[in-house]
């Protein structure tokens, strides 16, 4: 499996100021790159693809819509033809770099009939899908010329958002072999769609992925699943109640982000640390509505707490919770916030390290922090002992803490990794695995 990453999150236009980074990509381990074809003529992307190929890196590319004056679906027959120009430019870019699948939306002039009532009828959609093929078929047919693919992300707002229209598309197009999809989960999950249905019935028309690791929040019931009407443009301190208040992803910067893209014969996907969150279960996610289990993450320092809530979710179908990640919600004090959300919970893990320096008797005892101490108790009396763990990092000291005697609990040294054994089998003798 080869891993790349997409210049898109330095610039909309790669030119050859970017071109130290591709050295840079290629020296910490990246195997290819996905350039933005957004403007620009194909003797440029020519000289960008020679630049990949000479620091031995694989490529992919995207494209969108740049502006009104190019909608494949406006009234005016202009910027029709404009769209349909851009299309083919962006053919023509991906040929220069050697690119064989071309990522982009076309728009769709039936997606503000999604929640007409009373409800709109199939017929009543076709038309949207016939302009769609009319407008298409011979931008397909000049990428067919060019050995080039067209992958449509399935997308809201565009002609394809779900398994079903995504179909519908494919037949419109008459199955046109340069027509598939650009498959990307982040898009399918907030909808409801089953994810992995959608690549069980659509497997052979996606041509491109893009996959981040991604969730989706409860929200507080203020907007639905499309945001409704609230600003899009935030302030960034801003982003992370907004998507408590909505169904919105991110992408949380900092500590382990990594952004992937393995790319094989014209595929590729992404990756992401998932942001600060009230996370779903990954069941959840994948479209099917299971309740999820939420596991309380009980930790002062983050670098255990991230480890730990990380290994929950790539391993258990479980949803760890970390208060410090949570929305205060109208709490006016720590412990309702703290029982808020301990009550949702099914299970605890708490991990207890050496934070505090306390003098006893002439003696340093390095123990934990008293508020981890609190929630471990309050958990222990609202779960039950059988429904808590504990993690205890070497050196912390417990002897002062005479209630701990003889509960059983596992060490690490420098890792929670170290006892991943040991959390796999009381998880799953708790059912939680």
């Amino acid at each position: 499996m080869k891993v790349g990453f997409n210049m898109l999150l330095w610039t909309t236009h790669v030119t050859k100021e970017h071109l130290p980074l591709l050295k840079t990509l290629k020296k910490v381990g990246y195997d290819g790159v996905e350039i933005p074809v957004f403007g620009g003529d194909a003797a440029h992307f020519e000289k960008i693809g020679k630049a990949i190929k000479d620091n031995g890196l694989a490529c992919t590319t995207v494209t969108v819509i740049p502006d009104e004056q190019h909608n494949p679906i406006s009234a005016d027959p202009k910027c029709r033809k404009q769209a349909a120009n851009s299309a083919i430019q962006a053919d023509r870019a991906a040929k220069k770099l050697g690119v064989k699948v071309v990522n982009g939306f076309t728009g769709s002039s039936i997606w503000h009939m999604l929640y007409l009532f009373p409800p709109t009828s199939p017929t009543m959609a076709l038309p949207g899908y016939d302009v769609f093929a009319k407008r298409s078929i011979s931008i397909l047919d000049g990428y067919k010329a060019e050995g080039v693919k067209f992958g449509l992300e399935v997308h809201p707002t565009d002609i394809a958002f779900d398994t079903a229209s995504a179909q519908s598309a494919i037949e419109a197009v008459k199955s046109h072999e340069s027509f598939g999809l650009n498959y990307d989960p982040s898009h399918l999950g907030y909808q409801a769609v089953d994810c992995v249905k959608f690549i069980r019935t659509l497997e052979d028309r996606i041509f491109h992925r893009h996959i981040q690791h991604v969730w989706w929040g409860d929200g507080d019931g203020t907007v639905g699943v499309f945001g409704g009407n609230v600003a899009f443009s935030l302030e960034a301190r801003d982003i992370q109640q907004f998507c408590a208040r909505s169904k919105t992803w991110t992408e949380r910067p900092g500590i382990g982000i990594k952004r992937r893209e393995p790319l094989s014969d014209g595929h590729s996907r992404t990756r992401a640390t998932p942001p600060p969150r009230e996370p779903q279960s990954r069941s959840h996610a994948a479209g099917h509505l299971k309740p999820p289990r939420y596991i309380f993450v009980i930790a002062h320092q983050e670098v255990y707490w991230r480890e730990l809530e990380q290994m929950l979710m790539d391993n258990f179908d479980v949803t760890p919770l970390v208060l410090q990640e949570q929305p205060d919600r109208g709490a006016s004090t720590i412990i309702e916030k703290f029982e808020a959300y301990a009550r949702k919970c099914c299970y605890a893990v708490a991990v207890l390290t050496p934070d505090d320096s306390v003098q006893n008797n002439g003696n340093v005892e390095l123990r934990a922090r008293p508020n981890i101490l609190f929630e471990l108790g309050w958990l222990a009396r609202h779960l039950g002992r059988d429904r808590i763990m504990m993690l205890v990092q070497e050196g912390t000291d417990l002897t002062a803490f005479s209630d701990f005697h003889g509960v059983l609990h596992r060490t690490f040294k420098s890792h929670i990794s170290e006892v991943f054994k040991e959390i796999m089998r009381e998880l799953a003798s708790a059912r939680l695995q």
